[in-house]
Parts: structure tokens; sequence; C-alpha cells
């Protein structure tokens, strides 16, 4: 893993990992990244396990290309953390406010 400027917390990236089984969230291969869901410039104060997967080096650059299958695999992933269950009937938009107004409502860190 690389060493990014967003400090996350070792706990935290112990907890994703193991909760990845050590791959990356979206597929079986290595992941590359730690990555934020609500991304750290825009909320500082998401400090949540539910925030955080781990993506290899593809998915990652696919989801900053703003590729719309990752995007919303990402997005439906954090849905299924959250819920514990996949989004129906919901589009990305839907998925995508919702998931990030519950991220900013979470107090503990898990």
């Amino acid at each position: 893993m690389r060493k990014r400027k967003q400090n996350i917390p070792q706990i935290l990236k112990d907890f994703v990992r193991q909760r990845e089984n050590g791959n990356c969230s979206l597929c079986l291969r290595r992941p590359d990244h730690f990555h934020h869901i609500v991304a750290y410039s825009i909320d500082k104060t998401i400090i949540h396990a539910h925030n955080i997967v781990l993506l290899c080096e593809e998915h990652h650059k696919l989801f900053h290309l703003g590729d719309p299958d990752t995007f919303q695999a990402v997005y439906e992933y954090a849905w299924f953390l959250q819920y514990g269950s996949m989004p129906e009937e919901k589009d990305l938009l839907e998925i995508s406010t919702i998931v990030s107004e519950n991220l900013k409502a979470l107090e503990s860190p898990f």
C-alpha cells in the first residue's frame, strides 16, 4: 500500500483489510489503495470503516476517471455495508446521496 496524505488510522486500515480478506472490495485482485467513498477532501470528519474500501490499481483508476460501472459498484457496496442488502429500485444518485448522508451521521469509527 502506498502512503497517502490522508491519514487513515491503522486500526481502521486493519479492520478494512480483514473485512475484505485482503482483496479489492470489487474483485479478487491485490488492493493498492485505501479509498474514501466520500472523499476526504470533501468531508474530513467522516472517519468510519464504512467510508473506506480497498481498491486494486485498476478499480481505483476507473473510479477516479468516473467510470459509471465502477462508481456504481463502490456505492452499492457501501450501501451493502450500511444495510446488509443491495439497494433495490434506486438509481445511482439516490444511492450515493443516501450513503453519503448516512456516513455523515455515524459517530463510531466501526
